[in-house]
């Protein structure tokens, strides 16, 4: 079992030079615009150009995406490719910048739907006879039933707040 965490993208943004050089149009494209965030530098509350904020989250996504696959060539060289679930999900809801392109009621840092609810892709070639969707509402507490239900392990004597999908 492994889990991996990351970071990005996430505020304060970042990236490595190499990436950061990918997206230079985007400074441009979006030069007239700006955003509210954290700085890099205080840790509090600041205005900042669109367009570099945007350059720095592709950034980090290009990095996490080239992470994601070094995994999976890994997994392939060792043969565990096909019987490993690789589950992506985010950690958390719709930021307030997105509040109006979401169908839920509140946002990230609320416990409404609109905060806690999260996009979600399990896949595991060994383990699902064919492609599918499912149109449950996920959230990050359906880790633990779901992987105690494949495992065969017991669920906690508990109250649960997660399904298992």
């Amino acid at each position: 079992f492994l889990v991996i965490w990351f970071g990005s993208p996430h505020e304060p943004y970042s990236g490595l030079p190499a990436d950061l050089r990918l997206y230079d149009d985007v400074v441009e494209t979006y030069a007239d615009k700006s955003f509210r965030l954290t700085s890099n530098e205080t840790g509090e509350p600041t205005t900042r150009p669109l367009g570099e904020i945007l350059r720095e989250r592709y950034a980090e996504i290009t990095a996490m995406d080239r992470s994601i696959g070094k995994l999976r060539s890994w997994l392939d060289k060792e043969n565990l490719r096909e019987n490993t679930m690789l589950w992506y999900c985010g950690d958390n809801g719709t930021p307030g910048d997105g509040i109006v392109t979401s169908p839920y009621r509140g946002r990230k840092g609320t416990m409404y739907d609109g905060g806690i609810r999260v996009p979600a892709v399990i896949e595991w070639p060994k383990g699902f006879d064919q492609h599918g969707v499912i149109s449950a509402n996920t959230v990050t507490s359906d880790i633990l039933p779901t992987l105690c239900r494949i495992t065969g392990a017991p669920l906690p004597e508990r109250p649960l707040d997660g399904i298992d999908l």
